[in-house]
């Protein structure tokens, strides 16, 4: 192999320690390997590391590109609910907006914390909905958006509710949110509370 001349994929192959129809992955791996050892930074020669760049580049650019799957619509991930399933969700629905009535049982202080059960339920009912009324092909991206769509009148419907009746449920929104933010961050560790 001389050193301006182009590499052809059983030297790159060669030069990398891989067989000549490796997969990407098992390509990028053999190339991290090789690059910590070679690296001028580390000691290393600087044309070893060119070849060894080279080479990867000659793998992978010869690796066919499989083609990319659409990503699903929105509305073509969600299904209709069974009937027992809607009354569930009817169910948990209605005692989120029950449980917003318990701070009137409470001493007048404590009345914003016991909102506390109502927010749990709230974000109870986005997880079971998005659970029954997403196919597996929703991804984080649908999940979280459903997520919020299912939770958000609820809650609206919670603060509205907990005004009506002499709560002051503004003063606690951090406390009614917090279930919320959790379930999202659930859904996506790495991205849920960014999107």
């Amino acid at each position: 192999m001389s050193g301006g001349s182009e590499m052809t994929r059983a030297e790159a192959a060669r030069e990398l320690g891989v067989s000549e129809d490796a997969d990407a992955e098992a390509i990028r791996r053999a190339w991290r390997v090789w690059a910590r050892l070679a690296h001028p930074d580390t000691g290393g020669r600087p044309e070893q590391f060119d070849r060894l760049r080279r080479a990867r580049d000659v793998l992978l650019a010869q690796l066919p590109v499989a083609p990319s799957r659409p990503r699903p619509q929105f509305r073509s991930v969600i299904h209709r609910p069974g009937a027992g399933t809607r009354w569930l969700l009817i169910l948990v629905a209605v005692l989120a907006l029950v449980a917003v009535a318990l701070p009137m049982l409470a001493p007048g202080s404590a009345r914003g914390v016991t909102l506390a059960p109502a927010a749990l339920l709230a974000a109870i009912f986005a997880i079971l909905a998005a659970r029954w009324l997403l196919d597996s092909r929703a991804d984080a991206g649908h999940r979280i958006a459903f997520v919020s769509c299912a939770w958000l009148p609820l809650a609206v419907m919670q603060v509205a509710l907990a005004e009506l009746l002499g709560t002051s449920a503004v003063s606690v929104l951090p406390v009614m949110v917090l279930p919320f933010v959790i379930v999202i961050a659930a859904v996506n560790p790495g991205a849920g509370l960014t999107r």
